[in-house]
């Protein structure tokens, strides 16, 4: 939460039942910095239901975030740390306004400040699923995270539930974590994959290609799952016509350097 409200006054509870760590711009910032580890620790410590990102709907931190992206001087540096985040959430809902159509120039304003003010709130879950602690009690069912927005005038706290794309996040994470355990630089083996060429399936499983004998020689062909890399993709019509569309161009590749022998 960011605001000056007491929180215990939103939802009518006494002093001493809720745990609230207050950050500007309702951003928990980066690991391993203040605030994120006291969110962490208490987590830990308490074992919480539910982790509440509660957000403002007339924050002065999205309010100049937005008037950075219209091209305000640059603030000091120790406000930019702030703005570095929100600035996320200012240009994701910039660019979804142009989408829609909007008649009055005051709309459109308004409208961009209400979707930054939504995504600002699902960026902060998306930040606090990196980490490990928070995310093994996700998973675990031990710990649900919530986002919520407060109106300003009214007090009135609408909630968001969880994180849209919640499983999509975790999944990314643990990939990335299993990819470079060995360190920043570290790469995916290309042994545990059967060729370079091979394409996936609409589920984003692997699916075996025809190849000659010499393109396979000396090649350790392994299973992925193997390695403990799991990344499920759901099944929709967008990420239907995307693997068809690698699966052609992988088909017209590997045609081609037929051809070329």
């Amino acid at each position: 939460s960011e605001y000056r409200v007491p929180v215990e006054d939103l939802f009518d509870v006494d002093p001493g039942e809720i745990v609230v760590q207050r950050v500007l711009g309702s951003v928990a910032g980066m690991q391993e910095r203040v605030a994120f580890s006291s969110i962490e620790y208490a987590v830990a410590r308490w074992s919480p239901p539910v982790l509440l990102v509660l957000v403002e709907s007339a924050s002065p931190i999205i309010e100049a975030a937005l008037q950075q992206m219209r091209g305000q001087l640059l603030p000091r540096a120790p406000i930019r740390v702030v703005l570095n985040h929100v600035m996320v959430s200012a240009l994701r809902a910039t660019q979804e306004a142009e989408r829609d159509e909007v008649s009055t120039s005051a709309g459109k304003e308004l409208l961009v400040k209400k979707l930054a003010t939504e995504l600002n709130c699902y960026y902060s879950m998306e930040l606090l699923l990196r980490s490990a602690t928070i995310r093994d009690k996700v998973l675990a069912g031990e710990l649900e995270l919530h986002g919520a927005i407060m109106e300003s005038g009214t007090g009135r706290v609408c909630f968001l539930g969880e994180h849209p794309r919640q499983v999509d996040i975790i999944n990314t994470v643990l990939l990335q974590r299993s990819i470079y355990k060995d360190g920043p630089m570290a790469t995916l083996p290309r042994e545990v994959w059967d060729n370079p060429f091979q394409p996936l399936d609409k589920e984003g499983g692997s699916v075996a290609a025809p190849s000659s004998p010499s393109s396979t020689a000396g090649t350790k062909a392994a299973n992925p799952s193997s390695q403990g890399l799991e990344v499920n993709v759901p099944e929709t019509p967008s990420t239907a016509v995307a693997v068809d569309e690698i699966n052609e161009r992988l088909r017209q590749e590997r045609q081609s350097l037929a051809g070329r022998k």
